[in-house]
Parts: C-alpha cells; structure tokens; sequence
C-alpha cells in the first residue's frame, strides 16, 4: 500500500494508466516504457487529464513541438 505523497515505479508504463492513478491519488510516480509509440500516448494522456505541457527533461522543449518536428521528418522520409 501507498499514502499520499508515496512514489510508486512502475517498470512497464504500457499506457500510462498508473501514472494517471497516481496523478489522482496524490502519489507521485516514475515509470519505464521501451516502446515509443506508447510513450507517446502515456505523454498525451497526462497532458490531457493535468491541463499541463510535458516538457523535455533538458532542452525545455514542449512535447508538441517535440512531436511536430518528428512529424514533419517522418513525412519528409516518405516523400
């Protein structure tokens, strides 16, 4: 069992619905994922239910433009 202000780890983040229990329950929480694609929506999913921008850890950066930028390399690939 956790209390408030407990930190809870969770090595296998999936879609990040622990850390979304844990934003609602006063915890705080540090998790893994190897996947990408599922940091992604883990990311968006805690933007969305905090009303805050994930920012990068060293540049400052914000998710969005992170994401944009990758978005406009991937089609640049493509094309």
């Amino acid at each position: 069992c956790t209390r408030r202000g407990d930190l809870v780890l969770d090595p296998f983040l999936g879609s990040g619905t622990s850390l979304i229990a844990a934003e609602r329950t006063g915890r705080s929480c540090r998790g893994m994922e190897i996947d990408p694609l599922y940091v992604d929506v883990i990311v968006r999913r805690w933007q969305d239910h905090t009303g805050a921008d994930a920012r990068h850890a060293t540049t400052g950066e914000t998710f969005d433009a992170i994401a944009g930028l990758r978005s406009a390399s991937d089609r640049e690939q493509r094309d």
